[in-house]
């Protein structure tokens, strides 16, 4: 898929003033896919090992705040993180499926592309945690599919795909959140970009103008074999 998209920022940045999206189940539409790529994690405890991430901007377009007054009502936004991996197991394969309502045997996914995911509405329950520290926050607990009939709103946000590419997409990367750049500067793909000397040094991220745009119709379900 060719991601070289429009130059229209990714909006509802919170900075340092976190405003927590309402909790509940709300009509969302995935309208990001980043792949973060191979950064170092350790698992409950266990010595940190390299990791492939992939992550996932939901815009809950019926939930609004007024982040930054220049700008007026913003859709929430809200993230999830995965492994980039679909064996039975992995939590995006589970996403996938809990999302499609249907389980999918290895040979299924096979020919789904991940990004195809962009575009496409879901039923996300969203509810509160608090952090190690104690901080209140939400996140995207489950995902299903839209009821029939239940209205999807029109995406605020352009959709945004980043992946490692040679070029490398510097306007696609100056659409990404901060802090999920900062992640991805630590990547092995980032670092061999950066030593090939096709990355900057530095990136700016600019305000500009957002678009309506309509949610795509239907579920990218797997093709099946025939």
């Amino acid at each position: 898929m060719d991601n070289n998209l429009n130059n229209d920022d990714v909006t509802a940045e919170v900075g340092g003033n976190y405003v927590l999206c309402p909790t509940g189940n709300h009509v969302a539409t995935c309208f990001a896919m980043v792949v973060i790529g191979t950064v170092m994690e350790s698992f409950q405890g266990k010595p940190a090992e390299p990791a492939k991430k992939v992550i996932f901007g939901f815009e809950i377009t019926g939930k609004k705040h007024i982040f930054k007054e220049e700008r007026g009502p913003e859709p929430h936004i809200l993230w999830i993180e995965h492994l980039l991996s679909l064996n039975t197991k992995a939590n995006l394969r589970k996403m996938i499926q809990s999302w499609a309502g249907e389980q999918f045997t290895d040979e299924d996914m096979k020919t789904f592309k991940i990004n195809d995911l962009v575009g496409n509405s879901c039923l996300a329950n969203v509810v509160a945690f608090k952090t190690s520290k104690g901080e209140d926050r939400v996140k995207i607990y489950s995902i299903s599919s839209v009821p029939e009939g239940t209205p999807v709103l029109p995406l605020v946000n352009k959709s945004l795909i980043f992946t490692y590419r040679n070029p490398f997409n510097t306007e696609a990367f100056d659409r990404i959140p901060e802090w999920i750049q900062k992640k991805m500067k630590t990547s092995q793909e980032y670092q061999q970009a950066l030593g090939a000397g096709i990355v900057p040094t530095q990136t700016t991220q600019t305000p500009g103008p957002v678009a309506t745009e309509q949610p795509k119709g239907g579920f990218p379900f797997p093709k099946k074999p025939m």
